[in-house]
């Protein structure tokens, strides 16, 4: 599969989205501001504030916002920003609405974000998604069909795009629940 199998939203509890990326009623909540990429299109118009709200290199560069990626279900490439959601009361840590929102909710292929490589001039587009990409079937090979939609998208801006492959981020890949023994059913007599 060119992206990866379809698999629901992962939580470090298990399948689901956690409070703060749902409305009042429960609800998923859905990215506020994004671009759509699917490969053939032509590329965003750069020029177009909405684009450039959606998905501001320049804040990326500066290390002002950190941006992030979903394949979808229909193959097309969401990009838009990982946004603050306040900090757990428990631990501190600053939460983020992230990858869930980019797919409303819903299951996902392969996802990542975005790095800058000043060095380089590169944006690097890795596989770093802790909800969507830690099963064993996400590969090199989809991270690099992705930055191929990404590399056309950008193009106008005359941008190198790298990739850095990340395998195994967990000390154990996820199972999808399809090819998990303990998620089959006995035959039937």
């Amino acid at each position: 599969m060119r992206f990866g199998s379809l698999q629901p939203v992962r939580t470090k509890d298990g399948d689901g989205i956690h409070d703060w990326e749902k409305d009042a009623e429960g609800r998923p909540l859905a990215h506020p501001c994004f671009i759509a990429l699917q490969g053939g299109d032509a590329p965003p118009d750069w020029t177009d504030p909405e684009v450039r709200k959606a998905f501001n290199i320049d804040a990326l560069k500066a290390g002002e916002k950190l941006y992030i990626w979903a394949a979808s279900a229909l193959g097309r490439v969401f990009i838009g920003e990982e946004e603050p959601a306040g900090q757990d009361p428990d631990s501190g840590k600053l939460r983020h609405r992230g990858h869930p929102l980019l797919v409303s909710g819903g299951q996902a292929r392969i996802c990542g974000e975005f790095h800058f490589n000043a060095e380089t001039e590169t944006l690097v587009v890795i596989n770093k998604s802790g909800r969507y990409s830690r099963y064993e079937d996400r590969s090199e090979k989809q991270l690099e069909a992705v930055a191929g939609i990404i590399r056309a998208a950008v193009a106008p801006l005359q941008l190198k795009v790298g990739t850095k492959y990340r395998s195994n981020k967990a000390p154990e890949a996820l199972v999808a629940p399809s090819l998990d023994p303990k998620h089959r059913k006995a035959p039937v007599d």
